[in-house]
This record gives C-alpha cells, structure tokens and sequence, in this order.
C-alpha cells in the first residue's frame, strides 16, 4: 500500500516532521531506544497458575509501549512521504520522559514502497539483534515482528494496535470485545461469520484424540459440568470451541487472574489472541474496538 501524502503537506513547509521527529530545541530529556535497552528490564517472568513448574516471559508494558510508538514515529515518516531506507539503529529513536517515541539524527528520503519496507526488516533488525542483546524475546514479540515482515501490505493499523502491544488487562477485554462481535455476526452476517471459521483452520478438530488442556484451569473449564443436565458443556470442534473455552476460562476458573491470562491461554493455543485479531481485522470488524482511543 502506497503512503498517501496529504497536500497541506506541501504548504507547511518543515511543520508536519515536528510529528515524528524529534526538534533539536527541544531541551527536554531524551534517551535512546538503545540506551533504554541497556538500561531496563525489558521482559519480565511470571508463574503461570495451573501450569507448573514452566514460568512464563513476555515484555513488560513499558516496553511494549515503546516498541508499538517507535514503530508509529517510522509509519508517521511514511505517511508524510518520507522513509528512511533502512538506515537507522536504535540510537535513531527518541524516548522521552512520557514514553512518547520520536525519531532522532536522521537522513530523510522520499518515499516509496520499496524503500519504505527497508525500514520495517530494518526495524525488526533492530529489535531482534540490538534491543534484545541481552534478554531472550518474548513469543507476543516475535508474532509482532512476524506481520511487521510482511512488509507494507496494508497491515498497518493491526501491527500499531497489535494486541501483542498491549497492556496486559486490555490484551484480554479487547479479545472478548472481538469475541462478541463474531458471535453477533453468527444472526447479523452469517457468511461473514462463517467466512472467519474458514481462515482460521488451525483450531478445526482441535478436540480430536481426546484432547487434553495442558493448564489446569483450562482443562477444569473443558471438563465442567452444568449441575442441570450433569453433563460437559458442548464445544465446537473449530475456532468457536477455543473461543467459548477461554471466555468461560475468563469468567470462571480464571477470573483472579486477568492480568496473567493471556500466559494462561498461551500454554494451549499460544497464538490464538494474535489469530484472532488479525482475522478480524482482515474481516473489517476491528476498527469497532475504536483502540486508536486507548493507545496511544
């Protein structure tokens, strides 16, 4: 997808840069993402209730915060017609005391398509081998990175609001969010609904073989029974069993622990929230979300 450039652009001279680049007048303090990457903590690692003794690492929200902005200051210099032709490092994004991202000391080219995709390996470049130096990568990171390696093919929107990027509580109430809307398009758009089974064939017969949830809370939501019929609650053999299984998880077995669900959910189906996400963007039903309000 071409960058479109809006034409008051040509009429505001430098102006509009001032979006996405950080102004040598501006003497607040900055660091780089480099320099924040030797100094923090970037992951952290927690106990996964009812999965024991694994733990589980994912990045902390800081980190993800930043990651998702510096990624937004790259794309805001494409939608402005700039790129930077994968010439940057980590010391070429600015982080400030809010945690807002800009780019710093860099050489603006016009932009194509061609060298627009430059940044985005580059960018995935600087994270896998710079920013991680010295910390293993967190899976939620690498999927993040993954559709950023598709290059510019209009993913734009789900790679800024990625629910790999997200805070921990959101990643999980976006999810169910989007959960009910495939549910309602089950009577409002029944092939759409079912167009999304469709692109999700990984979890078809994921029962099959007697299938075993290897968490505890998972497997104790799979195996309860409704005290009015004595009986196991019914679950799709496809996408829409995984999806029941972990809002019931979420509402019952689970419901202390929300702000660790999605490491819960991860030991079955480790990329189901990511799956889901990006198959509902690509059925335009994620802008409903409206997550552009609540990440900044």
């Amino acid at each position: 997808m071409e960058a479109v450039v809006d034409p008051t652009y040509a009429v505001m001279g430098n102006l509009p840069r001032h979006h996405f680049i950080h102004c040598p007048l501006n003497d607040l303090p900055v660091r780089t993402l480099h320099q924040y990457a030797l100094s923090q903590e970037l992951t952290e690692v927690n106990r996964i209730p009812g999965h024991r003794p694994v733990p589980g690492r994912r990045a902390k929200i800081n980190a993800k915060i930043i990651f998702r902005r510096s990624f937004r200051a790259m794309l805001a210099a494409h939608m402005a017609g700039f790129c930077m032709g994968g010439n940057f490092t980590g010391q070429n994004f600015a982080i400030d005391n809010q945690l807002f991202v800009k780019l710093l000391n860099i050489q603006l080219i016009n932009f194509t398509k061609e060298e627009g995709e430059k940044d985005y390996f580059r960018f995935i470049y600087t994270l896998l081998h710079e920013v991680f130096a010295r910390e293993p990568i967190p899976p939620e990171v690498v999927r993040w990175l993954h559709l950023i390696g598709k290059g510019i093919q209009g993913y734009e929107y789900v790679i800024s609001y990625h629910n790999s990027m997200m805070e921990y509580h959101q990643a999980i109430t976006s999810h169910m969010s989007l959960y009910m809307i495939f549910v309602r398009l089950e009577r409002t758009n029944p092939r759409l609904h079912w167009q999304i089974i469709a692109w999700l064939p990984q979890y078809n017969g994921w029962k099959d073989g007697n299938h075993r949830c290897i968490n505890a809370l998972m497997r104790k939501t799979r195996r309860h029974v409704e005290p009015k019929t004595g009986k196991e609650l019914n679950y799709p053999n496809d996408i829409r069993g995984v999806l029941k299984l972990v809002r019931h998880c979420w509402q019952h077995k689970a419901r202390f622990y929300e702000e660790i669900l999605t490491l819960i959910v991860g030991v079955d189906f480790p990329w189901l929230l990511a799956d889901f996400q990006e198959t509902m963007f690509d059925a335009a039903q994620l802008a409903q979300l409206n997550l552009e309000s609540t990440m900044e």
